[in-house]
């Protein structure tokens, strides 16, 4: 017995000394960084440094290591950050490292398949993407597009008129439609049934939560107080589904849409911006399922793919080659020409749903979200605010929307817009990338299969390029004559091969809900969080708050 537990002890201190080893060997000229521990490498450090925000412990690694690029380990995983702008734009213009490294629950959110494309690679990647954004155009998207932008400005029109409290009827309408969707017709009588029938309200089945998302506007002393972000989900939502169905949800859908917004927002604060241990433990989506974020990836998920796989599905029993209404319609057609061919096809309806899912929940979440910071920023920041306003009744007036044949005469508004996407980076690791195969990034040494990260947030707060990187100051977007500035260093979309899709849509619906909010009311802080305020995950967050708006 004593010879066993001697065999033992020195088995264990073997394994040990060998898991230390393996922990502490670092590959050939890779960048500089922390020694990693077994099993979790460097991921519980960064915890340890900062819980909420692990990624800001990556900041303080380029100052300590003197290194814009710098190497760690999640779990086993090769780790390589760039920080600056050199170094990120490098990463995005390198075609060996625009991979995709995914998790377990990512996988399963794509029914274990390479569907869709922001969690894709390869030649189906690009094939699916192509054809996408080809067609999406057909009908307004990443372009200019009458019957797009006069739809945008019905909502914004009708955004107006809810915040100055001229539509309490509709808002009681999205009540009982949640409520009839989520009772039996009998509890509530057939006059009841009658009325929503008229409005045309979806059938797709909302919890009893949603009956609280309806009141999003209430009276406030001298003000109007309006529920931030929120109030804004029906106008990006109804511009993608205009592309996407060939027409807006109707008013008395509102609930509705603030319930897919939330399920947007579940799956986007599913993880920190690392992914979490789910990433290094995939056991822990049956072991743990709340509390790794797994439930709440794939539940978020499931909600929005639902709905929009019922508009597949009605599209297919109304579907005519004769004449195309929208993208769905585009990509069906495409179905069934791959499939006379008889031959395999990764054009499917699975794969028509999970596009759809791709573009649809960034914006009911991003797009809210980098509007709402916008918006707490010029409350806090009473100048910017007036210039923003002073320029927007110069050159628009009060008489009609602004639209986008007006872009290019607000330079300022655009600067301010753009100083709050630098100042709060919306996703600050953006998203992964994996190597493809050996490469290099400023001289140091990536192995096939490492992930890659681009630190959006070091980037946007590095002191070397920025000067006063803190301070919210949108005239660094314009030069001395108040245009703005052609070479924009920011990059809250990305570059290269990986560029967000939905680049030149969210900038515009951006600039118009923007632009239209601040021509018609001024927002106080008085309840508004503070700047450093936010809610952790994939994308960072302001919590929801009561904004209080003043018409003009």
């Amino acid at each position: 017995m004593a010879l066993v537990g001697v065999l033992l002890a020195a088995l264990a201190v073997g394994l040990l000394l060998y898991m230390m080893l393996v922990a502490f060997s670092r590959p050939d000229n890779f960048p500089p960084g922390p020694p990693p521990m077994p099993i979790w490498g460097n991921y519980v450090q960064m915890l340890l440094v900062n819980y909420k925000h692990p990624y800001k412990m990556l900041d303080l690694m380029t100052r300590f290591y003197k290194s814009k690029v710098i190497g760690f380990f999640l779990g086993e995983s090769p780790t390589i950050v760039a920080c600056d702008y050199q170094s990120v734009k490098e990463v995005l213009n390198n075609p060996h490292l625009q991979g995709r490294p995914v998790n377990i629950a990512l996988k399963h959110r794509m029914f274990n398949k390479e569907l869709g494309i922001f969690f894709t690679e390869g030649p189906h990647w690009l094939e699916q993407k192509r054809f996408s954004l080809r067609n999406m155009r057909d009908f307004g998207f990443g372009r200019r597009s009458e019957r797009l932008e006069a739809e945008i400005a019905a909502e914004l029109r009708d955004l107006v008129e809810l915040i100055r409290g001229g539509r309490e009827d509709q808002v009681r309408l999205s009540i009982l439609a949640v409520c009839l969707s989520s009772c039996p017709a009998t509890q509530l009588g057939p006059s009841a049934t009658t009325l929503v029938e008229a409005q045309s309200i979806s059938s797709w089945t909302l919890t009893f939560p949603a009956l609280l998302e309806a009141g999003v506007v209430r009276p406030s002393s001298g003000a109007l107080s309006v529920l931030l972000p929120d109030v804004l989900l029906p106008v990006f939502v109804n511009a993608l589904l205009s592309v996407y169905t060939g027409a807006r949800l109707p008013r008395s859908a509102d609930a509705t849409v603030r319930h897919l917004g939330h399920a947007a927002m579940q799956f986007q604060r599913s993880s920190d911006a690392t992914g979490g241990f789910l990433t290094l433990h995939p056991w822990l989506a049956w072991l743990a399922p709340r509390l790794s974020g797994y439930k709440d990836n794939i539940q978020g998920s499931e909600k929005m793919r639902l709905f929009l796989e019922q508009h597949i599905e009605e599209h297919k029993q109304t579907y005519s080659d004769d004449y195309m209404r929208d993208f769905i319609d585009s990509y069906l057609r495409e179905i069934g020409e791959r499939g006379k061919t008889g031959e395999p096809t990764m054009f499917t309806s699975e794969q028509l749903s999970l596009i759809l899912l791709d573009f649809f929940f960034p914006t009911a979440s991003s797009l809210p979200a980098t509007l709402t910071w916008a918006l707490l920023f010029t409350s806090h920041h009473l100048g910017v605010q007036k210039k923003v306003q002073d320029e927007l009744d110069a050159v628009v007036g009060r008489g009609r929307l602004p639209t986008l044949d007006d872009r290019p005469n607000l330079p300022y508004t655009e600067a301010t817009l753009r100083e709050a996407m630098r100042i709060r980076t919306l996703t600050p690791l953006s998203v992964f990338h994996k190597a493809t195969e050996d490469t290099t990034l400023q001289g140091y040494s990536v192995p096939r299969g490492a992930i890659v990260i681009t630190c959006l947030y070091s980037m946007h707060m590095d002191g070397d390029l920025w000067g006063d990187p803190n301070t919210f100051r949108p005239e660094r977007f314009l030069d001395s004559d108040g245009k703005l500035i052609k070479k924009d260093f920011t990059l809250p979309f990305g570059a290269g091969k990986r560029l967000c899709a939905g680049e030149t849509f969210s900038k515009q619906n951006l600039f118009l809900t923007f632009s239209t909010l601040l021509q018609n009311f001024s927002i106080k802080s008085d309840g508004v969080p503070s700047a450093d305020s936010s809610v952790p995950g994939v994308i960072e967050t302001a919590p929801t708050f009561w904004a209080q708006f003043v018409p003009r």
